[in-house]
């Protein structure tokens, strides 16, 4: 243990690592590379309140309106705290590489553990494709606008292809290092909030379109017309044909109301927490 009030430096870090781990029964094999501020700013990018919150800004908006902005967003931070204390509690107790599906295993056996673990891996695998495609939305308009090109942000093929593209740089990064992937996310911690003070002073100061106060508690929910049968509109967002042919869909959203749209609007949320 180093002596009070004097700092450790990074081998004296790793060799009280190696201790601690051996007090609590675990062998050291995989070393540190990060350090504090770095794996904060990876999740601190991962959630990207810039891409994540200002891109499915919509989605509460238009399930619910502006009440789900309003309450949704302290109501999915309140229970995302609470299940981060209990990670962290389960981190505290079995600090080792394999996150999720280690603690599956040690608490409910090996088959909880693949479900956890393939269930996690396919989560990454949707998230990491939505954000890319969204990405590549916002890439190609801004291409269109700098540019003058008419790349056709509509076409779900076009998009898909630039989304691609998008990814080999991404894969580029992952085979250098975890170091790069490190000082990225450094960066991106200083981009995120100084792009969001920014933004904000903007508004405020240019902002030409304002709201009263009662704004921020108003729903915009559609009620369903009686016959219909292949699409259900919830404010301004409308379901697709194929989630209306499950039976009793289109029954479900249409008697769902206001509580329907305000849980289906907390996705605004849960998906920005999610990333």
């Amino acid at each position: 243990m180093a002596e009070k009030g004097k700092k450790q430096t990074r081998d004296e870090q790793i060799q009280q690592d190696m201790k601690d781990l051996h007090k609590l029964g675990y062998a050291q094999q995989l070393f540190r590379e990060m350090g504090g501020f770095s794996n904060f700013a990876i999740s601190f990018s991962i959630i990207s309140i810039l891409t994540g919150a200002i891109l499915l800004f919509g989605y509460g908006l238009g399930f619910a309106g502006p009440i789900i902005n309003t309450y949704g967003w302290p109501l999915v931070s309140f229970f995302v705290l609470c299940i981060a204390a209990s990670m962290a509690e389960l981190a505290s107790a079995y600090p080792t590489a394999g996150g999720l599906y280690f603690w599956a295993h040690r608490l409910g056996g090996f088959k909880w553990a693949w479900v956890t673990a393939w269930f996690n891996m396919l989560g990454q695998i949707m998230i990491t494709a939505g954000i890319n495609f969204a990405a590549a939305i916002y890439i190609a308009g801004a291409v269109n606008r700098i540019f003058g090109t008419a790349i056709d942000t509509t076409n779900t093929m076009t998009m898909a292809i630039t989304m691609f593209i998008i990814m080999i740089p991404q894969v580029l990064i992952n085979i250098f290092g975890i170091k790069l992937t490190a000082q990225l996310s450094d960066f991106s911690v200083y981009w995120h909030i100084g792009g969001v003070v920014i933004m904000a002073f903007l508004l405020i100061a240019f902002g030409k379109v304002s709201q009263p106060f009662s704004f921020l508690f108003q729903s915009n929910i559609t009620t369903a017309p009686s016959d219909m049968t292949a699409t259900f509109v919830a404010g301004s967002f409308t379901f697709n044909s194929l989630m209306m042919k499950i039976p009793g869909m289109v029954g479900l959203y249409a008697g769902g109301g206001i509580m329907l749209a305000f849980v289906l609007g907390l996705l605004q949320a849960q998906w920005n927490y999610t990333q």
